[in-house]
Protein backbone atom coordinates (compact mmCIF):
# COMPACT_ATOMS: atom_id res chain seq x y z
CA UNK A 1 0.00 0.00 0.00
CA UNK A 2 2.74 2.41 0.72
CA UNK A 3 4.52 1.70 -2.63
CA UNK A 4 0.96 2.57 -4.02
CA UNK A 5 0.94 5.60 -2.21
CA UNK A 6 4.34 7.11 -2.74
CA UNK A 7 5.02 5.88 -6.37
CA UNK A 8 0.58 7.24 -7.14
CA UNK A 9 1.94 10.81 -5.97
CA UNK A 10 2.23 12.64 -9.08
CA UNK A 11 3.73 16.38 -9.09
CA UNK A 12 6.28 15.90 -5.95
CA UNK A 13 7.60 13.46 -3.42
CA UNK A 14 5.76 12.49 -0.52
CA UNK A 15 6.48 14.35 2.77
CA UNK A 16 8.19 12.46 5.36
CA UNK A 17 8.21 9.62 3.13
CA UNK A 18 11.83 8.80 3.96
CA UNK A 19 11.12 8.60 7.80
CA UNK A 20 8.68 6.41 7.46
CA UNK A 21 10.51 3.85 5.38
CA UNK A 22 12.52 3.66 7.98
CA UNK A 23 10.01 2.76 10.73
CA UNK A 24 8.77 -0.20 8.53
CA UNK A 25 9.90 -3.78 8.31
CA UNK A 26 10.76 -4.13 4.81
CA UNK A 27 13.05 -6.07 3.50
CA UNK A 28 16.09 -4.48 1.88
CA UNK A 29 16.25 -4.50 -1.70
CA UNK A 30 12.28 -3.16 -0.91
CA UNK A 31 13.77 -0.48 1.68
CA UNK A 32 16.28 0.60 -1.88
CA UNK A 33 13.19 1.23 -4.12
CA UNK A 34 11.67 3.15 -2.16
CA UNK A 35 13.98 5.08 -0.74
CA UNK A 36 15.52 5.58 -4.13
CA UNK A 37 12.29 7.07 -5.82
CA UNK A 38 11.26 9.43 -2.67
CA UNK A 39 14.34 10.84 -2.91
CA UNK A 40 13.80 12.39 -5.60
CA UNK A 41 13.47 16.34 -6.15
CA UNK A 42 12.54 16.39 -9.87
CA UNK A 43 9.65 13.25 -9.58
CA UNK A 44 8.95 13.04 -13.62
CA UNK A 45 12.55 13.89 -14.69
CA UNK A 46 14.08 11.15 -12.49
CA UNK A 47 11.97 7.87 -13.03
CA UNK A 48 13.95 6.58 -14.68
CA UNK A 49 16.83 6.92 -13.27
CA UNK A 50 19.38 3.46 -12.78
CA UNK A 51 19.01 3.80 -8.84
CA UNK A 52 15.14 3.08 -9.22
CA UNK A 53 15.91 0.35 -11.98
CA UNK A 54 18.58 -1.61 -10.16
CA UNK A 55 16.47 -1.34 -6.79
CA UNK A 56 13.51 -3.28 -8.96
CA UNK A 57 15.75 -5.56 -9.77
CA UNK A 58 17.01 -6.37 -6.48
CA UNK A 59 12.90 -7.08 -5.70
CA UNK A 60 12.96 -9.45 -7.89
CA UNK A 61 15.87 -10.97 -6.47
CA UNK A 62 14.21 -10.89 -2.62
CA UNK A 63 10.55 -12.56 -4.14
CA UNK A 64 8.82 -9.21 -4.12
CA UNK A 65 8.22 -9.97 -7.83
CA UNK A 66 4.35 -8.33 -7.46
CA UNK A 67 6.14 -5.38 -6.04
CA UNK A 68 8.48 -5.02 -8.74
CA UNK A 69 6.16 -5.28 -11.52
CA UNK A 70 3.76 -3.20 -9.68
CA UNK A 71 6.73 -0.50 -9.53
CA UNK A 72 7.00 -0.81 -14.06
CA UNK A 73 3.57 0.08 -14.20
CA UNK A 74 3.44 2.82 -11.63
CA UNK A 75 6.81 4.55 -13.31
CA UNK A 76 5.51 3.60 -17.17
CA UNK A 77 1.71 5.57 -16.16
CA UNK A 78 3.27 8.75 -14.19
CA UNK A 79 5.55 9.34 -17.17
CA UNK A 80 2.63 9.01 -19.50
CA UNK A 81 1.42 12.21 -18.01
CA UNK A 82 4.80 14.02 -18.32
CA UNK A 83 5.86 15.54 -22.29
CA UNK A 84 8.80 12.70 -22.95
CA UNK A 85 8.22 11.26 -19.68
CA UNK A 86 7.94 7.61 -21.37
CA UNK A 87 10.77 8.47 -24.00
CA UNK A 88 12.98 9.31 -21.14
CA UNK A 89 12.69 6.15 -19.34
CA UNK A 90 13.42 4.63 -22.78
CA UNK A 91 17.15 4.30 -22.58
CA UNK A 92 16.96 2.30 -19.13
CA UNK A 93 14.57 -0.50 -20.51
CA UNK A 94 16.63 -1.06 -23.43
CA UNK A 95 20.01 -1.20 -21.26
CA UNK A 96 19.12 -5.12 -20.13
CA UNK A 97 16.79 -6.02 -23.23
CA UNK A 98 16.15 -9.48 -21.22
CA UNK A 99 15.71 -7.66 -17.83
CA UNK A 100 13.13 -5.32 -19.34
CA UNK A 101 10.98 -8.02 -21.00
CA UNK A 102 10.83 -9.58 -17.99
CA UNK A 103 9.85 -6.65 -15.63
CA UNK A 104 7.11 -5.82 -18.54
CA UNK A 105 5.57 -9.08 -18.88
CA UNK A 106 5.10 -9.88 -15.41
CA UNK A 107 3.46 -5.85 -15.39
CA UNK A 108 1.46 -6.55 -18.26
CA UNK A 109 -0.03 -9.89 -16.63
CA UNK A 110 -0.49 -7.75 -13.32
CA UNK A 111 -2.21 -5.30 -15.38
CA UNK A 112 -4.49 -7.89 -17.38
CA UNK A 113 -5.68 -9.68 -14.00
CA UNK A 114 -6.35 -6.21 -12.83
CA UNK A 115 -8.37 -5.08 -15.93
CA UNK A 116 -10.19 -8.25 -15.82
CA UNK A 117 -11.30 -8.33 -12.03
CA UNK A 118 -12.35 -4.05 -12.72
CA UNK A 119 -13.96 -4.66 -16.16
CA UNK A 120 -17.65 -4.54 -14.98
CA UNK A 121 -17.56 -1.90 -12.43
CA UNK A 122 -15.52 0.47 -14.88
CA UNK A 123 -18.01 -0.05 -17.55
CA UNK A 124 -20.87 0.80 -15.91
CA UNK A 125 -18.77 4.01 -14.44
CA UNK A 126 -17.97 4.81 -18.11
CA UNK A 127 -21.23 4.35 -18.87
CA UNK A 128 -22.93 7.21 -16.13
CA UNK A 129 -19.51 9.21 -16.95
CA UNK A 130 -18.90 8.94 -13.30
CA UNK A 131 -14.58 7.24 -14.03
CA UNK A 132 -13.01 6.96 -11.01
CA UNK A 133 -8.96 8.04 -9.92
CA UNK A 134 -8.31 4.58 -9.92
CA UNK A 135 -9.95 3.93 -13.30
CA UNK A 136 -8.12 6.84 -14.91
CA UNK A 137 -4.83 4.92 -13.25
CA UNK A 138 -5.96 1.88 -15.20
CA UNK A 139 -6.27 4.16 -18.34
CA UNK A 140 -3.06 4.99 -18.29
CA UNK A 141 -0.96 2.13 -17.09
CA UNK A 142 -2.57 0.31 -20.90
CA UNK A 143 -1.78 3.32 -23.15
CA UNK A 144 1.68 3.42 -21.25
CA UNK A 145 2.16 -0.21 -22.58
CA UNK A 146 1.11 0.45 -25.85
CA UNK A 147 3.40 3.47 -26.05
CA UNK A 148 6.44 1.13 -25.73
CA UNK A 149 5.13 -0.81 -28.46
CA UNK A 150 4.84 2.76 -30.44
CA UNK A 151 8.23 3.57 -29.75
CA UNK A 152 10.09 0.54 -30.32
CA UNK A 153 7.89 -2.25 -31.61
CA UNK A 154 11.07 -4.23 -32.80
CA UNK A 155 12.10 -4.44 -29.17
CA UNK A 156 11.50 -6.63 -25.94
CA UNK A 157 9.66 -3.94 -24.61
CA UNK A 158 6.37 -4.28 -26.99
CA UNK A 159 5.81 -7.58 -24.95
CA UNK A 160 3.81 -5.94 -21.91
CA UNK A 161 1.14 -4.71 -23.90
CA UNK A 162 1.16 -7.83 -26.01
CA UNK A 163 0.00 -9.46 -22.51
CA UNK A 164 -3.11 -7.90 -22.49
CA UNK A 165 -4.56 -8.88 -25.87
CA UNK A 166 -7.17 -9.77 -26.17
CA UNK A 167 -9.41 -9.33 -23.22
CA UNK A 168 -8.24 -5.93 -23.21
CA UNK A 169 -10.67 -4.81 -26.12
CA UNK A 170 -12.85 -6.53 -24.77
CA UNK A 171 -13.84 -3.21 -22.43
CA UNK A 172 -11.36 -0.64 -21.87
CA UNK A 173 -10.01 -0.47 -25.22
CA UNK A 174 -13.60 -1.00 -26.80
CA UNK A 175 -14.66 0.31 -30.44
CA UNK A 176 -16.04 4.08 -30.02
CA UNK A 177 -14.43 4.81 -26.32
CA UNK A 178 -12.16 7.59 -25.53
CA UNK A 179 -9.11 5.34 -24.89
CA UNK A 180 -9.47 3.38 -28.12
CA UNK A 181 -9.63 6.67 -29.46
CA UNK A 182 -6.77 7.89 -27.72
CA UNK A 183 -4.63 4.73 -28.75
CA UNK A 184 -5.69 5.08 -32.34
CA UNK A 185 -3.84 8.97 -31.94
CA UNK A 186 -0.94 7.44 -29.90
CA UNK A 187 -0.22 5.31 -32.89
CA UNK A 188 -1.10 7.62 -35.29
CA UNK A 189 1.73 10.18 -34.09
CA UNK A 190 3.79 7.40 -33.46
CA UNK A 191 4.55 7.48 -37.29
CA UNK A 192 2.22 4.34 -38.37
CA UNK A 193 0.80 4.25 -41.83
CA UNK A 194 -2.81 5.91 -42.17
CA UNK A 195 -4.55 3.14 -43.30
CA UNK A 196 -3.08 0.74 -40.35
CA UNK A 197 -4.58 3.22 -37.36
CA UNK A 198 -7.94 3.52 -39.14
CA UNK A 199 -8.06 -0.22 -38.91
CA UNK A 200 -7.13 -0.30 -35.45
CA UNK A 201 -9.63 1.84 -34.71
CA UNK A 202 -12.48 -0.61 -36.74
CA UNK A 203 -11.35 -3.77 -37.06
CA UNK A 204 -11.76 -6.20 -33.60
CA UNK A 205 -10.74 -9.21 -35.22
CA UNK A 206 -7.32 -8.02 -36.25
CA UNK A 207 -6.25 -5.78 -32.71
CA UNK A 208 -7.34 -9.11 -30.82
CA UNK A 209 -4.74 -10.93 -32.73
CA UNK A 210 -1.41 -11.02 -30.41
CA UNK A 211 0.91 -11.25 -33.45
CA UNK A 212 -0.42 -7.85 -34.61
CA UNK A 213 0.96 -6.10 -32.00
CA UNK A 214 4.17 -6.48 -33.38
CA UNK A 215 6.42 -4.75 -35.36
CA UNK A 216 5.92 -7.78 -38.70
CA UNK A 217 2.35 -7.80 -37.88
CA UNK A 218 1.39 -4.65 -37.69
CA UNK A 219 2.99 -3.85 -41.46
CA UNK A 220 1.36 -7.37 -42.68
CA UNK A 221 -2.12 -6.99 -41.27
CA UNK A 222 -2.67 -2.98 -41.65
CA UNK A 223 -1.89 -2.74 -45.58
CA UNK A 224 1.55 -0.92 -45.41
CA UNK A 225 3.33 0.04 -47.97
CA UNK A 226 6.42 -2.21 -47.26
CA UNK A 227 4.04 -5.06 -48.69
CA UNK A 228 4.03 -3.91 -51.80
CA UNK A 229 7.41 -4.01 -52.55
CA UNK A 230 9.14 -7.38 -52.67
CA UNK A 231 12.23 -7.23 -50.67
CA UNK A 232 10.50 -5.67 -48.00
CA UNK A 233 7.71 -7.77 -47.76
CA UNK A 234 10.63 -10.63 -47.73
CA UNK A 235 12.16 -9.05 -44.59
CA UNK A 236 8.94 -8.98 -42.30
CA UNK A 237 7.69 -12.23 -43.47
CA UNK A 238 10.94 -13.62 -42.25
CA UNK A 239 10.39 -11.56 -38.74
CA UNK A 240 7.11 -12.73 -38.95
CA UNK A 241 8.30 -16.85 -39.25
CA UNK A 242 10.62 -16.20 -36.61
CA UNK A 243 7.86 -15.24 -34.02
CA UNK A 244 5.13 -17.63 -35.38
CA UNK A 245 4.12 -19.46 -38.25
CA UNK A 246 0.93 -18.68 -37.86
CA UNK A 247 1.13 -14.84 -38.35
CA UNK A 248 2.25 -16.08 -42.41
CA UNK A 249 -0.83 -18.19 -42.33
CA UNK A 250 -3.48 -15.44 -41.25
CA UNK A 251 -1.64 -13.09 -43.75
CA UNK A 252 -2.20 -15.58 -46.91
CA UNK A 253 -5.65 -16.35 -46.20
CA UNK A 254 -6.22 -12.28 -45.64
CA UNK A 255 -4.40 -11.71 -48.99
CA UNK A 256 -6.69 -14.41 -50.96
CA UNK A 257 -9.53 -12.78 -49.19
CA UNK A 258 -8.84 -9.45 -50.30
CA UNK A 259 -8.17 -11.16 -54.08
CA UNK A 260 -11.53 -12.17 -54.12
CA UNK A 261 -13.78 -9.94 -56.72
CA UNK A 262 -10.55 -7.93 -56.79
CA UNK A 263 -8.51 -8.52 -60.38
CA UNK A 264 -6.07 -5.99 -59.29
CA UNK A 265 -5.20 -7.88 -55.93
CA UNK A 266 -5.82 -11.52 -57.66
CA UNK A 267 -2.96 -10.79 -59.98
CA UNK A 268 -0.85 -9.51 -56.92
CA UNK A 269 -1.72 -12.78 -55.39
CA UNK A 270 1.12 -14.77 -56.94
CA UNK A 271 3.78 -12.66 -55.49
CA UNK A 272 2.46 -12.45 -52.06
CA UNK A 273 2.13 -16.40 -51.69
CA UNK A 274 5.88 -17.21 -53.82
CA UNK A 275 7.53 -14.82 -51.46
CA UNK A 276 5.57 -16.32 -48.21
CA UNK A 277 7.00 -20.13 -49.33
CA UNK A 278 10.11 -18.30 -49.75
CA UNK A 279 10.21 -16.85 -46.23
CA UNK A 280 8.50 -20.55 -44.98
CA UNK A 281 11.67 -22.37 -46.87
CA UNK A 282 14.43 -20.27 -45.46
CA UNK A 283 12.78 -20.85 -42.33
CA UNK A 284 13.17 -24.20 -42.13
CA UNK A 285 16.24 -24.08 -44.07
CA UNK A 286 17.85 -22.10 -40.90
CA UNK A 287 16.17 -23.49 -38.41
CA UNK A 288 15.12 -26.59 -38.73
CA UNK A 289 11.64 -28.08 -39.18
CA UNK A 290 10.85 -30.29 -36.01
CA UNK A 291 10.75 -26.96 -33.46
CA UNK A 292 7.78 -25.98 -35.29
CA UNK A 293 6.65 -28.41 -37.20
CA UNK A 294 2.94 -28.22 -35.98
CA UNK A 295 2.71 -24.27 -37.79
CA UNK A 296 4.89 -24.84 -40.41
CA UNK A 297 2.49 -27.67 -41.74
CA UNK A 298 -0.51 -24.93 -41.58
CA UNK A 299 1.39 -22.62 -43.42
CA UNK A 300 1.93 -25.36 -46.27
CA UNK A 301 -1.74 -25.94 -46.08
CA UNK A 302 -2.79 -22.52 -46.81
CA UNK A 303 0.36 -22.00 -49.81
CA UNK A 304 -1.41 -25.17 -50.91
CA UNK A 305 -4.68 -24.16 -50.99
CA UNK A 306 -4.50 -20.77 -52.53
CA UNK A 307 -2.29 -22.35 -55.07
CA UNK A 308 -5.44 -23.68 -56.12
CA UNK A 309 -8.12 -21.52 -55.11
CA UNK A 310 -6.50 -18.95 -57.31
CA UNK A 311 -4.92 -21.23 -59.91
CA UNK A 312 -4.11 -18.89 -62.48
CA UNK A 313 -2.45 -16.35 -60.33
CA UNK A 314 -0.77 -18.62 -57.80
CA UNK A 315 0.26 -22.04 -59.07
CA UNK A 316 2.77 -21.05 -61.43
CA UNK A 317 4.80 -18.46 -59.09
CA UNK A 318 4.47 -21.05 -55.87
CA UNK A 319 5.68 -24.03 -57.64
CA UNK A 320 8.65 -22.17 -58.91
CA UNK A 321 9.83 -21.06 -55.66
CA UNK A 322 8.90 -25.08 -54.72
CA UNK A 323 11.24 -26.14 -57.24
CA UNK A 324 13.94 -24.09 -56.27
CA UNK A 325 15.13 -25.83 -52.87
CA UNK A 326 14.32 -29.44 -53.82
CA UNK A 327 15.94 -30.63 -50.07
CA UNK A 328 13.99 -28.57 -48.36
CA UNK A 329 11.03 -29.05 -50.33
CA UNK A 330 11.15 -32.48 -50.16
CA UNK A 331 11.26 -32.94 -46.33
CA UNK A 332 8.38 -30.10 -45.76
CA UNK A 333 5.88 -31.71 -47.94
CA UNK A 334 6.67 -35.21 -46.36
CA UNK A 335 6.03 -33.72 -43.06
CA UNK A 336 2.30 -32.42 -44.72
CA UNK A 337 1.97 -35.35 -46.07
CA UNK A 338 2.52 -37.55 -42.74
CA UNK A 339 -0.23 -35.64 -41.26
CA UNK A 340 -2.78 -35.19 -44.41
CA UNK A 341 -2.38 -39.18 -44.87
CA UNK A 342 -3.52 -39.55 -41.27
CA UNK A 343 -6.58 -37.13 -42.17
CA UNK A 344 -7.40 -39.02 -44.51
CA UNK A 345 -7.31 -42.23 -42.64
CA UNK A 346 -9.18 -40.33 -39.97
CA UNK A 347 -12.13 -39.12 -42.33
CA UNK A 348 -12.07 -42.39 -43.49
CA UNK A 349 -12.76 -43.96 -40.90
CA UNK A 350 -15.15 -41.40 -39.15
CA UNK A 351 -17.43 -41.08 -42.74
CA UNK A 352 -16.85 -44.85 -43.91
CA UNK A 353 -15.34 -44.01 -47.03
CA UNK A 354 -12.14 -44.16 -49.02
CA UNK A 355 -9.60 -41.72 -50.25
CA UNK A 356 -9.72 -40.41 -54.06
CA UNK A 357 -7.19 -42.35 -56.12
CA UNK A 358 -5.58 -39.01 -56.54
CA UNK A 359 -5.12 -37.85 -53.35
CA UNK A 360 -3.66 -41.64 -52.36
CA UNK A 361 -1.41 -41.45 -55.20
CA UNK A 362 0.57 -38.64 -52.93
CA UNK A 363 3.95 -39.75 -51.91
CA UNK A 364 4.39 -40.93 -47.99
CA UNK A 365 6.91 -39.63 -46.15
CA UNK A 366 9.71 -41.19 -47.85
CA UNK A 367 7.95 -38.88 -51.27
CA UNK A 368 10.09 -36.45 -53.00
CA UNK A 369 9.35 -32.64 -53.08
CA UNK A 370 9.19 -31.91 -56.93
CA UNK A 371 6.96 -35.36 -57.65
CA UNK A 372 4.84 -34.40 -54.60
CA UNK A 373 4.11 -30.65 -56.33
CA UNK A 374 3.83 -32.08 -59.68
CA UNK A 375 0.59 -34.96 -59.03
CA UNK A 376 -1.33 -31.86 -57.57
CA UNK A 377 -1.74 -30.37 -60.62
CA UNK A 378 -3.65 -33.64 -61.17
CA UNK A 379 -6.64 -32.35 -59.40
CA UNK A 380 -6.66 -28.50 -59.90
CA UNK A 381 -9.66 -28.38 -61.62
CA UNK A 382 -11.68 -30.35 -59.04
CA UNK A 383 -10.07 -28.31 -56.07
CA UNK A 384 -10.28 -24.45 -57.64
CA UNK A 385 -13.10 -23.88 -55.58
CA UNK A 386 -12.79 -26.28 -53.10
CA UNK A 387 -11.74 -25.70 -49.08
CA UNK A 388 -8.52 -26.85 -47.16
CA UNK A 389 -7.84 -30.55 -46.42
CA UNK A 390 -6.79 -30.15 -42.95
CA UNK A 391 -9.90 -29.06 -40.63
CA UNK A 392 -8.90 -25.85 -38.64
CA UNK A 393 -6.15 -25.24 -40.54
CA UNK A 394 -5.24 -21.72 -40.00
CA UNK A 395 -8.14 -20.21 -37.98
CA UNK A 396 -8.56 -17.56 -40.08
CA UNK A 397 -11.39 -15.61 -41.79
CA UNK A 398 -10.45 -16.52 -45.56
CA UNK A 399 -11.75 -19.59 -47.80
CA UNK A 400 -10.14 -22.43 -45.46
CA UNK A 401 -12.16 -21.68 -42.34
CA UNK A 402 -15.75 -22.17 -42.22
CA UNK A 403 -16.71 -25.33 -41.27
CA UNK A 404 -13.06 -27.18 -41.83
CA UNK A 405 -12.86 -29.02 -44.49
CA UNK A 406 -13.05 -30.21 -47.83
Amino acid sequence: LLLDQLLGARGAAVAGAAELIGDLSLSPPLQRLLSATTGMTEWFSDLASPSVLAAVSDCSEAGEEGARARCALHLLSIGLAQPLGIEAQMPVWQAGSAEGREVLCSAGLLLRDRLQLEQAAYMRRRAIGDVSDSDRMLERSVLALAKLFVLLPESEVAVGFQQLVPSVFDVFLAQETELRRNLCSMLADGGFDASTVERIGSDDALVRQVFFWSAAGSKLFGHHEDVRDPAKLAILLESAMRQDPMIVVAFVEQACQRADGDSVTATALGGVVATSLQALLQHVRTRGLASVRKGIVVAVDAILHASMAHYDAVFEPALAVWKSSPDVTSSVLASFVDVLSQRIFESSVIEGGAPSAVVASIPQSEGGGDETAQKLDLHKDASANSSSILPNGGGGSGGRGGDGGG
